[in-house]
């Protein structure tokens, strides 16, 4: 009993968050400087597209595939943290070995690797939470990752990108250093309950097609999921342009440029806590449905915008709705699952996320295009977020019952 409200103290909080401290700084990273490393050495920014595109791509096929294989696992460890252990060194070493890569074409091939074997990572780490933390209290513990969480990307975005300008060949030891010591927090700090005596599930080899089939006995995961694929596009459709309309469409400066995605990472980092409390309290698909109508009405306010101080005002606005996004909705869905099958449907589900990575910017690009202007992409954020709120109506709210370890 001692172990189990231990496990459910905010210093587990802390351990969870921490993993995800360093694996927000490996996505800044990855956002930030990873395209200007490419960029330098590759001409085609197709190609430099397709690369950075690979981890939406391996997150379609892997997720489900090594949620379902973390659900299976029988070790003294338990059931998540053989695959973070297994994950980490190959990471790191793909992080270090990069910059050092005889050819432009090794360092193509080798690079989807880092995202791989980051999703062997994240895939157990996202259902330890629900392993955890009892339906109440999700939100709450998501709200602490995602506070540190944006602290990654903010240390980041303000030491990283200084010392990128200096010397590339550091920055990535040191996103190697974080991002391990981020992960081991979780392995040494969490004790999960030891699984290596639990009978081995027999299940009945099945074909894909009956696979699929069967995921309809969970309907309200799969109405979750085309949800989360209609706001994940319509958030997708934006941030890559971001400060490009702020450069280009609102004649910004580079630097002011990107104070809009540090405003929004300063708001997460504010708010996410009390939001994750706040959702516990009431009710997560009444904050998640606050959270898409702000979006909604604000993105097509922005479209009419010509002021700039008026525009930091409303992405202030837009922030909220999406720090909502980013802390809510994953409880949501964590409650929506049973406990023998979480790693694995929590993996089904974020396939709508990884797919949204690949349609978003693609769609918003064509948009871009035909007509001239970034502010179109506001108008198709608004209409997904819209999808997302029709979806989210039909997607029932329940509890689960966790497992606690001890």
């Amino acid at each position: 009993m001692a172990s189990s409200q231990q496990q459910s103290s905010l210093k587990a909080m802390f351990f969870i968050g921490t993993a995800w401290f360093g694996m927000s700084a490996f996505f800044a990273f990855n956002t930030a400087s990873v395209p200007m490393f490419f960029n330098a050495r590759i001409e085609q920014k197709w190609i430099v597209g397709l690369i950075l595109g690979t981890m939406g791509g391996l997150g379609i096929i892997m997720s489900p595939i090594l949620g379902m294989a973390s659900d299976r696992i029988r070790h003294r460890l338990g059931r998540r943290r053989p695959l973070m252990i297994l994950g980490l060194p190959f990471i790191v070493a793909v992080l270090v070995a990069m910059q050092y890569m005889p050819s432009v074409a090794l360092m193509a091939l080798v690079w989807p690797l880092a995202y791989f074997f980051h999703l062997v990572i994240e895939r157990p780490w996202g259902a330890l939470m629900p392993d955890i933390f009892p339906p109440d209290k999700r939100a709450t513990a998501n709200g602490v990752c995602q506070v540190m969480g944006g602290a990654g990307n903010l240390l980041y975005f303000v030491v990283g990108g200084y010392v990128w300008a200096r010397n590339e060949e550091i920055t990535f030891y040191l996103v190697a250093a974080v991002y391990a010591a981020g992960i081991l927090a979780v392995v040494f700090g969490i004790k999960e309950k030891p699984t290596h005596l639990d009978p081995p599930r027999t299940q009945k080899r099945m074909k894909v097609l009956e696979y699929i089939a069967g995921l309809r006995e969970h309907r309200e995961v799969l109405r979750y999921a085309f949800a989360c694929f209609f706001w994940s596009t319509g958030l997708n459709g934006i941030l890559p342009w971001l400060t490009s309309f702020g450069t280009q469409g609102m004649g910004m400066s580079v630097e002011l440029s990107f104070m809009i995605l540090a405003l929004s990472v300063g708001v997460v980092i504010l708010l996410s806590l009390p939001v994750g409390m706040l959702a516990d309290r009431v009710g997560h698909k009444r904050v998640a449905r606050a959270g898409l109508v702000i979006f909604v009405v604000v993105n097509v306010l922005v479209v009419f915008v010509e002021s700039v101080p008026l525009l930091f005002i409303l992405m202030g606005i837009v922030a909220v709705g999406f720090c909502i996004i980013m802390v809510v909705p994953y409880a949501l869905l964590m409650n929506l699952i049973p406990e023998d099958r979480m790693a694995e449907l929590i993996g089904v589900a974020s396939i709508s996320v990884y797919l949204s990575i690949l349609v978003g910017p693609t769609l918003a690009g064509f948009l871009i295009d035909a007509f001239g202007s970034y502010r179109p992409i506001f108008v198709f954020a608004a209409v997904c977020h819209g999808l997302g709120f029709l979806f989210l109506q039909g997607v029932t709210e329940k509890k689960a019952t966790p497992i606690l370890a001890g």
